[in-house]
């Protein structure tokens, strides 16, 4: 029976081009002991973590709680350059105002 965490880093290992044994490298597990866990379908949040991160996923997705593989600091990144850019155009609008505010006071000093 192919499991969910199976399934989800599985999809993930061939979206990114990553080989299961250098996958198992890099989250320092045994090719046996990531197998055991596809088996179980569970396993200690610490090493959900390392393979999430490896794959760049939640581990919401990892867990099928989730269809979006894309990780929620990634979601906030996203977000935060979206408000950067509003706050950025503010600024500029804000400047003009301050320009256009201070040469009305300079004509009016006249």
């Amino acid at each position: 029976m192919i499991t969910t965490i199976e399934t989800r880093v599985r999809l993930r290992l061939e979206e990114i081009g990553m080989m299961f044994k250098v996958f198992c490298e890099k989250i320092d597990m045994s090719d046996v002991a990531v197998r055991g866990i596809f088996k179980r379908n569970d396993c200690r949040l610490s090493d959900l973590k390392k393979m999430a991160n490896v794959l760049g996923v939640s581990t919401s997705y990892l867990l099928g709680e989730s269809d979006e593989p894309q990780k929620l600091a990634v979601q906030e990144e996203n977000q935060l350059k979206k408000e950067v850019s509003y706050l950025k155009t503010e600024i500029v609008y804000l400047k003009e105002i301050i320009r256009l505010r201070d040469s009305i006071e300079k004509n009016q000093s006249k």
